[in-house]
Order: structure tokens, then sequence, then C-alpha cells
């Protein structure tokens, strides 16, 4: 094992690393005209509506929360006490759309279990 597998991810980034990394692989497209390049597939917009108005709103990125309060963090496994909150994001399909004064029936996936605790 060389110096270079000793580099966790998070020095990598604090190093610059992973722009440096990014900036190799991309360079292997061509980033001089990027109407040559093709998408595999098209990704339709998401849009939701706003209260009171005929406009939607276009959403673009999904950014989420995880353990941020300990009720949540217990559920996960985790000690709220030692371990911060950690974000992450979902794909603009996720959403689902509930109209207000509606319930909404949303599938799980099939391993989801249903947990259950008790709080002091």
């Amino acid at each position: 094992m060389n110096n270079q597998d000793n580099i966790s991810r998070r020095n990598a980034i604090k190093l610059g690393l992973g722009t440096a990394a990014a900036t190799m692989v991309s360079g292997s497209v061509s980033a001089a005209n990027p109407t040559d390049q093709k998408s595999m597939f098209t990704v339709p917009q998401v849009f939701i509506p706003i209260a009171d108005q005929k406009e939607q709103f276009p959403v673009r990125r999904i950014y989420c929360i995880g353990r941020n309060y300990a009720a949540h963090a217990i559920e996960m496994g985790s000690d709220p006490t030692r371990e911060p909150p950690f974000f992450f994001q979902k794909p603009t399909d996720a959403i689902q759309y509930v109209a207000p004064n509606t319930v909404a029936d949303h599938p799980y996936p099939t391993l989801t279990k249903i947990i259950t605790m008790k709080l002091n």
C-alpha cells in the first residue's frame, strides 16, 4: 500500500484532489464544443404547484438532511450526542405532490419496516 492509498476522501477534498481528478476525467470529453455532446436520455423537468398561483415552480435539486433531530438519529441507530446530521440529495422524480386537504397513498419499498419506539 503506497501513500496515495492512505488518503481519505475527506482529506482528498481538503487538498483539492477531487477537483483535479474531476478535471482529468472531464478532460477526455470534448469540452471545447459542448454541442457535440449527446445525452443518453432526457430527463423531464419537474414542476410543483405554487399555492394560490397559476404558475408552477421548477424543481432542480432536492436537498435533504438526516439525523437532524434526536428521535431520527436514535431511529437510525446513531447516538445523537456523538454524530452530526448529514446532508444528501434526492432526484427530482422523488417528489410526490399531495394537494392540500387530501391524503395520498405512498408506496414503500417491499423491504421497508415500520419501527415504533417510545421516547422518554
